[in-house]
């Protein structure tokens, strides 16, 4: 039971100098405590593997090279693991630096026999830069996590308000909002109190939190999906042809969008045409206004409609 583990949580940072190893310092250091150089006596750590990890936390001034730190780190995790299981959480993989992977691929790999759990939560595109973290790993699995089913997004929402009341109106307007979303749900419901009553308004974080999603497509991916949001919601291949009559691998853009989850295909409501829909409304919402904040449009200035009479003829 999770009770009975030592369960340790860090993330990764998108941005700052020195961020490498930011994940694994804040493991080391729930791990060790205050005093890391007794803890680290007490786990019985080999003494090279013990210089290394101070090293790492700034308390000792070798510090190893990657293999050495990767090796420390396991050979410590192993020793804590044989008092008391443990769960290692890393959040937001995907901004993870090379080394740091590497470092978690050598635990899954070489402590598959210790009681460890490494849980890393990536959005779905960071399996383009790490594929074999898809399947084919022993003792390792892919979990696509899908949006809270009504009952969770109700229990999720009466624990953010921790006993306070709301509207059952109002609680539906978030709950159709978010779409299942735990952070969108999160944010919104925190926002509350700024909001003008009665009224659902999307955060500036997770506006942000979008937009920067968006900004880390390739130029081409990012151009076909705003010119899909011009459509709306759903939207099929001819109109984006439509707007955009130069993109020459919309296919192979479609699926890349399909496999990084922002869309996902739906039926079409034209005969012969592929449609798609956006995973969530408001990632359709940050595509279009990103695409009317543009000085030079990716999509051309023609209407997405007139392929639809073409098509049906």
């Amino acid at each position: 039971a999770l009770e009975d583990a030592t369960v340790l949580h860090s993330r990764c940072l998108s941005y700052g100098e020195g961020i490498t190893y930011w994940p694994v310092v804040g493991v080391l250091k729930q791990l060790l405590g205050d005093e890391p150089r007794e803890r680290l006596v007490e786990l019985g750590t080999d003494e090279h593997a013990a210089e290394t990890i101070l090293g790492v936390l700034g308390e000792a001034e070798a510090v190893g090279s990657t293999d050495e730190i990767a090796w420390a780190v396991r050979k410590l995790l192993e020793a804590a693991a044989a008092e008391r299981p443990l769960v290692v959480v890393v959040d937001d993989v995907h901004w993870g630096e090379p080394a740091l992977l590497d470092l978690i691929e050598h635990i899954a790999d070489l402590s598959r026999d210790a009681a460890i759990l490494l849980l890393c939560m990536a959005r779905p595109e960071f399996l383009d830069r790490r594929p074999a973290w898809a399947g084919g790993k022993l003792n390792a699995t892919t979990v696509l996590l899908e949006p809270l089913a009504a009952p969770e997004t109700d229990r999720l929402i009466d624990n953010l308000l921790a006993g306070a009341g709301m509207d059952k109106e109002l609680r539906a307007r978030i709950d159709a909002a978010a779409e299942g979303n735990p952070l969108f749900l999160e944010e919104m419901v925190a926002l509350l109190g700024e909001s003008p009553a009665g009224k659902v308004v999307v955060p500036p974080t997770i506006q942000a939190l979008l937009a920067a999603r968006l900004d880390q497509l390739e130029a081409a991916e990012r151009g076909v999906l705003e010119c899909g949001s011009v459509e709306g919601r759903v939207f099929h291949l001819g109109a984006v042809h439509a707007l955009a009559p130069n993109e020459q691998q919309l296919p192979s853009r479609m699926a890349a969008l399909v496999r990084k989850e922002l869309v996902r295909p739906d039926r079409a409501l034209i005969a012969g045409q592929d449609a798609f829909r956006f995973r969530h409304l408001l990632i359709r919402d940050a595509a279009y206004d990103a695409l009317r904040r543009q000085s030079v449009p990716s999509c051309t200035r023609a209407s997405p409609d007139g392929w639809r009479s073409r098509a049906a003829t």
